[in-house]
């Protein structure tokens, strides 16, 4: 079976290749959200956020931040805590380029990271093996310089779902996203600090970017609240 699975790959290649550099070429760029990416709001017991990660992370697909993941989930969570929060994300970022990047960061004390990583990974072909042990390696981070007490990691969004991505390519991304979450969700498991956010199996097209492959703002409040219930569990 792994023999034809291969044979199968190298049979659609060109294929593949050939896809993605369309979708390259025709899919609009859109801007990171406009807005702070540093502050503190709210009232009650102090909390520091930090979010980590890509274009998702930074609001791509929406223009302020109050309508991307950091502002929603600032929302959230400032009806309870005075939160100190600030934002460390990039569009394009893959987990190595967030593990040279965040070396700038003084070391400080993180209640909680936010982690968006994994789709640059799977559009790079980053072997599986090799992108865990990346995960492996942020963790330790978070954990050694910023004294993180929990870490929420969100899986990769189901990209064979993306409206913006033709088949194969659409199906072939999809399985590649299947095999990092299965990998990112068994490692975790074993360990106490983290969290998984699974967004779901299936995303609504018609809450999606205009590029079609990046959330709306419907999507980033359901990642949102997901990442709120999963910090209030440890509270």
């Amino acid at each position: 079976m792994n023999i034809l699975l291969c044979i199968f790959f190298v049979l659609i290649s060109p294929i593949l290749f050939v896809q993605a550099c369309y979708v390259r070429k025709v899919t609009p760029k859109l801007p990171e959200a406009a807005g702070k990416r540093s502050g503190i709001s709210g009232n009650g017991e102090p909390m520091n956020l930090l979010i980590i990660g890509d274009s998702a992370a930074a609001g791509v697909g929406v223009e302020t931040q109050s309508q991307a993941l950091l502002g929603q989930t600032v929302v959230l969570l400032t009806e309870r805590v005075r939160l100190s929060w600030t934002l460390f994300a990039q569009s394009g970022y893959s987990t190595k380029d967030v593990l040279g990047a965040i070396k700038a960061i003084k070391k400080q004390d993180v209640d909680v990271v936010l982690i968006s990583l994994g789709v640059n990974d799977v559009t790079r072909f980053m072997s599986v093996a090799t992108w865990l042990k990346q995960q492996q390696a942020l963790l330790h981070f978070c954990r050694t310089e910023l004294s993180s007490r929990q870490v929420l990691f969100s899986l990769v969004p189901p990209m064979g779902d993306f409206p913006a991505l033709p088949q194969p390519l659409a199906w072939f991304l999809g399985w590649r996203s299947q095999q990092f979450n299965q990998l990112l969700t068994h490692w975790l498991s074993e360990e106490a600090d983290c969290q998984i956010i699974n967004l779901g199996t299936l995303l609504d097209e018609s809450q999606m970017a205009v590029d079609g492959f990046h959330p709306g703002e419907a999507i980033y409040h359901h990642w949102a609240k997901i990442a709120v219930e999963k910090i209030e569990l440890n509270q």
